[in-house]
């Protein structure tokens, strides 16, 4: 790029120092945009900049691309791209292989409706994302959170070919769900997959679940409400905007809370709250 942007960028996703993945409506940023549509672009420190937001084939899409969110390792970005008629699709770019895969769209699952807000694992081997594009395909439904296992770890013998690594639904709990973290953390010697979302309750309420899930089998998935106060009670407040921090033995989950009730709490405002989780 010579010069300024012509157009606004946004929505930055850091991996450590080196790379940025980011969304923009400049048309000068690559030499080929072409499609007067917001694009993923990668900021690399010792390669410039390139477009991200390219289809399986390597075209440039015809829609919007947007949201973006690039692995702890560097080399896959997830973002959302928006297909028409009010749907849109969740896409993983391999920076080390120059490919896409439209992870919403080969999911059976998820094949239409609106998949939003996708997050990428550490090493890029889950993505979490929502989507209404379930059910019946019914536009009215709620927004569930839905996890695909990216690498099949299937073995088996010569000549077998897994087509459709695991997807699944996380959870069939009442009201909407939205925001998932998720991580896979790669310097555990127990790898535990955990995924903090926000969910709607019964009562209207947003709280802050997690949600593990032990790939080996040896532990069974375990989900619950974060947001609650020290005896179990609801909490008195919205809780919003999960974060996944890992330690050696376990998972930290940081998020915003009007509630009073989870802590001491006599300030009367919103506050940032964080929640241990140990296996």
């Amino acid at each position: 790029i010579k010069g300024e942007p012509d157009g606004p960028s946004y929505q930055p996703s850091i991996q450590s120092e080196r790379r940025v993945a980011f969304t923009s409506w400049a048309t000068n940023l690559v030499t080929d945009d072409t499609n007067n549509k917001r694009d993923v672009f990668l900021w690399d420190k010792q390669e410039g900049i390139r477009r991200v937001s390219l289809s399986p084939s390597g075209a440039q899409l015809s829609g919007d691309s947007h949201s973006p969110r690039i692995s702890s390792n560097g080399r896959y970005v997830v973002f959302v791209t928006e297909t028409g008629a009010g749907q849109s699709d969740i896409l993983v770019r391999d920076l080390h292989t120059d490919t896409t895969l439209n992870v919403s769209e080969q999911s059976s699952f998820t094949q239409t409706g609106r998949n939003l807000e996708p997050s990428i694992s550490e090493d890029g081997s889950y993505v979490a994302w929502v989507s209404n594009g379930y059910a019946g395909r019914d536009k009215n439904v709620p927004y569930r959170v839905f996890v695909r296992q990216m690498f099949a770890t299937t073995q088996c013998s010569l000549g077998c070919v897994v087509t459709n690594p695991n997807t699944w639904q996380l959870n069939n709990e009442p009201g909407e769900q939205s925001q998932p973290q998720i991580g896979f953390p790669t310097m555990l010697s127990r790898k535990i997959l955990g995924v903090a979302y926000t969910m709607t309750s019964k009562e209207g309420r947003r709280d802050v679940a997690f949600h593990h899930h032990d790939p080996s089998g040896s532990m069974e998935d375990e989900a619950f409400t974060l947001s609650e106060g020290e005896y179990g009670e609801p909490a008195n407040g919205n809780s919003q905007y999960p974060a996944l921090g890992q330690s050696n033995d376990g998972w930290h989950v940081v998020f915003e809370t009007d509630a009073t009730n989870l802590v001491y709490d006599t300030n009367d405002t919103r506050d940032i709250v964080v929640v241990e989780w140990r296996y």
